[in-house]
């Protein structure tokens, strides 16, 4: 890598049991979240800010852009792993599904951990040959970073749903020529 990425986590989302997870928005904590975020000085040498096309992580890359006068790139490569349309009916179903997910168990309608590791990896890869010596900032999703921090620090899957749960909304890790400088689990 010849870029500094900087990974974010967008901010807390409502639980919607009437709509499937790639359709919640960010809630009011959110957005106070988010408000508060951007004065961390970390996003103030941001060049380029590109966030998954999932509305929660727009409106998250929304308020840096905003604060830091850039453009957001989106870019669908960066989604959290595909969950269908399956509407999921409580949050404890949903933290279920995830933790079988890490543990390599296939969840009917769900893409796997393995190949949303490698759309993402893949397109990160694509993302610093496009650039020099530039800071990016990525916005995206729990699950994914979840995966892709694993896999650089060299965490074996079954152990990433405890740092899932440990894993906060609008938090963010730092990785420079392929190696974690902050981890994003803080």
């Amino acid at each position: 890598m010849n870029n500094k990425f900087i990974f974010l986590r967008h901010a807390s989302t409502k639980f919607d049991p009437k709509k499937p997870a790639n359709k919640w928005i960010l809630r009011d904590e959110g957005i106070e979240q988010i408000s508060k975020l951007c004065d961390d000085e970390i996003f103030f040498d941001v060049d380029i800010i590109i966030s998954s096309t999932e509305k929660k992580a727009i409106q998250t890359a929304y308020y840096i852009a905003k604060k830091v006068e850039k453009k957001i790139i989106t870019n669908s490569a960066l989604n959290e792993l595909n969950r269908g349309e399956r509407v999921i009916e409580t949050a404890e179903e949903y933290r279920q599904c995830v933790k079988a997910i890490f543990n390599d168990i296939h969840v009917g309608g769900w893409e796997t951990a393995e190949n949303v590791l490698k759309r993402f990896r893949s397109e990160i890869v694509k993302i610093d040959q496009d650039h020099t010596e530039k800071t990016i900032l990525i916005v995206s999703h729990g699950i994914i970073l979840t995966l892709y921090f694993g896999y650089l620090l060299t965490i074996e899957n079954w152990k990433l749903f405890e740092r899932w749960e440990q894993f906060k909304f609008c938090t963010w890790g730092i990785v420079e020529g392929n190696n974690v400088v902050k981890d994003i689990i803080g």
